[in-house]
């Protein structure tokens, strides 16, 4: 989740490195630490308006209204999941868009869902 911080506190930061002796350049050099939110696997469901996330492979993915119905799942593309027919599901969504088989979108869905 991303927090807005105000100058305020940036301000009473900056004193508080400077105060220590910590320079410019070397509080630039502190690691940041790897995202901490949880990837959406192409094809799993989503809330309508869910924010983006990254998908396993550390592709933007976009809850997406599938075509021809209500459902929504993660997309690599933003806007509609177009599917093919009217019976696709959103394993085959997931094969077509990431080039994975049908069988590991399945067990990666399923795991992201908390069934595998």
């Amino acid at each position: 989740m991303l927090r807005r911080i105000s100058t305020a506190t940036l301000a009473a930061v900056a004193t508080s490195f400077a105060l220590m002796g910590v320079t410019e350049t070397a509080a630039l050099a502190i690691p940041v630490p790897a995202r901490a939110f949880p990837a959406g696997v192409v094809g799993q469901g989503c809330w309508r308006g869910s924010a983006p996330t990254v998908d396993p492979e550390g592709v933007t993915v976009y809850c997406a209204r599938v075509q021809y119905s209500d459902a929504y799942v993660w997309s690599r593309v933003p806007g509609t999941a177009t599917v093919r027919s009217y019976s696709e599901d959103r394993f085959a969504i997931c094969a077509r868009q990431t080039g994975w088989s049908v069988e590991r979108c399945r067990t990666a869905i399923d795991k992201a869902e908390g069934r595998g």
